[in-house]
């Protein structure tokens, strides 16, 4: 299928829809091999035809005007649809309210336009006679930005540069900027959670399909750098905040009396914080089986230190288990910790902490249990942790969340 018999201009009567949504079909099958990440986007998302005078998407659907699709040549329809999807993997149709929405429209066409040109491997392209839009007020690159730094940036500063046909530049003001694509679906549909999500959940699957992040946008790849370290971020404070919930304990009471209301004629109950003094406050369950590499291994044994260090007074136990389990040893220092030596790399079994727990501590249950693993095995009844809290922590396997008990996912990346 040649770019010669593709374009042109719409055939005379009613156009020919099928052929349409055909041609949209094989550019996408193309794209596969030559632009994977937008490729596999493309084959989630469904094409429809309407009169909307250019495209547009819904995060679920890329609509396309028969007339203006019929006036574009293969290469600018592909990059139609690259600009489509990037739109919905930014989420910037969700992004935007609030703001002007002329300038934000802008911004967001300046950083997709420029993520896809650098994908490309290109300078600048035409598009139904227009060039599109990739730099900043200041002239750079829009893929080094967020829409919202691009927007700010056009709030100051109005003049979109731009390099004309046949070489040289210019600047144009946003009410003479001609709009790639219609924004103004944006503005009326509701956008929801799972839209939003379903986009980060399949660049997860692109991810385990192992192209490797080089083929990604910039944007995106950024956006995956944030998200990795907002996640080990955010397990790491919730497992402090997690074993000092268990090892830290607060209690109101008149003995003795609140000191601020020494002098008034009320007498209140003052907060009083005591630490549990129980050895064994915490279990922390690490998994060794073969599915855990040592390079994870060693991360999470580092952390669990870590955090006990950062925590004053917490005392300790920690075993290793796979198939089977080793005896809890107890720690209350870093020095204690560093004797302890993981052992294990067989299969994986949940089942095998709690049958310890109730074969060995049922006289003295820990406060809390902390198992670390990749949520590779059968998950066991809630009911075999005797009421004990329990943490999950999940390593390198975002889609995999326990039924009960607390479930954080963390990357050792």
């Amino acid at each position: 299928m040649s770019e010669q018999i593709i374009k042109g201009k719409a055939p005379a009567g009613a156009p020919d829809k099928r052929a349409m949504i055909d041609r949209l079909t094989y550019l996408r099958t193309l794209m596969l091999k030559k632009q994977p990440f937008f490729g596999e986007l493309l084959i989630r998302m469904d094409f429809a035809l309407a009169r909307c005078e250019t495209a547009c998407t819904d995060m679920r659907r890329i609509v396309f005007d028969p007339d203006f699709m019929n006036r574009l040549s293969d290469k600018e329809l592909s990059f139609v649809l690259m600009h489509e999807v990037m739109h919905c993997v930014l989420k910037h149709p969700e992004r935007g309210k609030g703001k002007l929405h002329l300038l934000f429209n802008i911004a967001c066409d300046i950083v997709v336009n420029s993520n896809i040109l650098k994908c490309m491997g290109e300078t600048d392209i035409i598009v139904d006679g227009e060039p599109a839009i990739h730099l900043t007020p200041s002239g750079l690159e829009g893929c080094n930005f967020s829409a919202e730094e691009v927007y700010y940036e056009l709030l100051k500063n109005p003049q979109i540069p731009v390099r004309k046909p046949g070489g040289g530049m210019s600047s144009d003001s946003p009410e003479d900027y001609d709009t790639l694509d219609n924004h103004d679906v944006w503005e009326l549909i509701s956008v929801s959670q799972s839209d939003e999500d379903r986009f980060e959940s399949e660049i997860e699957t692109i991810l385990a399909k192992g192209y490797g992040e080089s083929i990604f946008p910039q944007s995106v790849r950024k956006l995956l750098e944030e998200r990795a370290l907002e996640a080990k971020l955010r397990w790491k404070e919730l497992l402090r905040d997690f074993v000092n919930s268990y090892v830290y304990y607060t209690d109101y009471s008149f003995a003795p009396p609140d000191r601020r209301f020494v002098d008034s004629p009320y007498m209140l109950p003052a907060e009083n914080t005591y630490e549990r003094e129980a050895m064994q406050d915490i279990w922390f369950c690490v998994d060794t089986s073969g599915s855990i590499s040592d390079k994870q291994l060693t991360r999470l044994y580092t952390e669990v230190m870590n955090v006990i260090n950062e925590i004053n007074g917490c005392r300790g136990m920690i075993s290793f288990f796979d198939a089977g389990i080793t005896e809890p040893v107890e720690f209350s220092s870093e020095e204690d910790f560093n004797g302890i030596t993981p052992a294990g790399g067989g299969g994986t079994s949940f089942q095998v902490i709690f049958d310890y727990m109730a074969e060995y501590m049922s006289d003295k249950l820990p406060n809390a249990l902390v198992i670390l693993t990749d949520g590779c095995a059968p998950e066991v009844d809630e009911r075999c942790a005797m009421s004990v809290p329990v943490l999950w922590i999940i390593i390198d396997m975002p889609k995999i969340t326990m039924s009960w008990g607390r479930t954080v996912h963390c990357s050792t990346e």
